[in-house]
């Protein structure tokens, strides 16, 4: 299994949206996955949770099924929001 289908599989067990926008420092296409994610020891610390977006460049015309395929695409994790229960930890 390549990364960006292990990372595909992860996604699907937290919530997240996905969306296309254009990247505002050098316009490419990305797909974005928007995603709140409750890991096992911040759940454990009362149902804390970090929100963050994945994106990867793609082609908007290409098949999304494609993008699975990549094995070594770039990708970058922004970090939205971390509460301050888990900072302070």
């Amino acid at each position: 299994m390549n990364k960006i289908n292990k990372l595909i599989q992860i996604l699907k067990r937290d919530n997240r949206n996905e969306f296309w926008k254009i990247d505002s420092e050098d316009g490419f296409s990305i797909f974005v996955y928007d995603i709140t994610t409750t890991l096992d020891i911040f759940n454990t610390l009362g149902g804390l949770s970090i929100k963050y977006s994945l994106s990867y460049p793609v082609d908007k015309n290409d098949n999304l099924s494609e993008l699975s395929k990549i094995a070594d695409s770039f990708v970058e994790i922004e970090i939205q929001s971390i509460p301050d229960e888990i900072l302070n930890f």
